[in-house]
Formats: structure tokens, C-alpha cells, sequence
């Protein structure tokens, strides 16, 4: 085998490897950006589950001042059964109770949203990495088939300069 041989050898060998490297990389960065997603999908259900707290405590406020006010009525011999103030009053606490449910949902699917799309974002990012990183494998193992096959060739030329019958391997 003759120096140059080793030479081409040694530079395919160089291409796939880095190829190789390359694909770690973008398994790597793949691996990493799916924790990262996850880790966004976890944010969004703890959104969820604070504020369906929230609204729980919003519920409950509401019940409180609504016995409150039924116990005070009462202690002052207002008639809690009409159709009166009371009703109105009673309304109006319910209807301020549905609106700041209502505000509470819309602040939870804004920030949940704001979490699911970070997660998609970081998925498709890890797609990314590990089909470039696979296209660098493709494109070292091309290259080094590439070198290789030069490598033949011209040693074959060589040897066919030489005199030599194209015995390329004994060069």
C-alpha cells in the first residue's frame, strides 16, 4: 500500500467521523430541546391548576359575602326572600363572580397557549437539529465515499503510467 492510499483513507475516515460528531451533536440538542418542551407542558398544566384554584377561592369568596350579607339582612329584619334589593344585590354578586371566573379562563388559556406554543417551538428546534445532524452523517459518509473513490482512481492512473496492469492495491 502506498502513502497516498493512507492519505485518502485517512481523510474518508476524517469525513465520517466528522459526520458522526455531527449527529451526536444534533441527537444531543434533539434530546435537550424535548426536555425543554416537557418542561413547558409542565408549566402549562401548573397554570391550569392554579388558577382552577383560583377560581375555586374566587367561588368561595363569593359564598362567603353572600352569607354575610344574608346573615346581616336578616339580623336586621330585611326580608331575604323577595324580590327586592336583596335580589339585586345578590345578582350583582354573582354576576361579579361569573366575570372574574370568566377573566380568570381567558388568563389561563392565554398563558397556557404561551407555554403549549414554547413546547412546540422547542420540539420542532429539536426536529431541526437532529435532521441536520443526520444530513451531516449522510453528507460525511458521501464525502468519504467520494474520497475514496478518487483515491482508486487516481492510483489506478498511476499505476496504469507506471506500466502496472491497474494492480492499483500493490502502490
Amino acid at each position: 500500500m502506498c502513502w497516498p492510499a493512507l492519505g485518502y483513507i485517512a481523510m474518508a475516515a476524517s469525513s465520517v467521523m466528522s459526520g458522526v460528531a455531527a449527529k451526536q451533536q444534533g441527537d444531543y440538542q434533539a434530546k435537550m430541546a424535548e426536555a425543554n418542551a416537557q418542561q413547558q407542558f409542565q408549566k402549562a398544566r401548573d397554570a391550569e391548576r392554579v388558577a382552577a384554584h383560583e377560581r375555586d377561592a374566587l367561588r368561595i369568596n363569593a359564598a362567603q359575602v353572600l352569607a354575610s350579607g344574608r346573615v346581616g339582612f336578616a339580623g336586621g329584619n330585611v326580608l331575604t326572600g323577595g324580590g327586592g334589593s336583596v335580589s339585586v344585590w345578590e345578582r350583582d354578586v354573582q354576576t361579579g363572580l361569573n366575570l372574574d371566573i370568566g377573566q380568570s379562563f381567558e388568563n389561563q388559556k392565554m398563558i397556557t397557549d404561551a407555554f403549549n406554543a414554547n413546547a412546540m417551538n422547542y420540539r420542532r428546534e429539536g426536529n431541526a437539529a437532529k435532521a441536520k445532524g443526520k444530513n451531516e452523517l449522510t453528507t460525511g459518509i458521501v464525502g468519504a465515499v467520494g474520497t475514496l473513490a478518487g483515491g482508486i482512481s487516481g492510483s489506478k492512473t498511476a499505476a496504469a503510467k507506471a506500466g502496472n496492469s491497474g494492480q492499483w492495491w500493490k502502490y
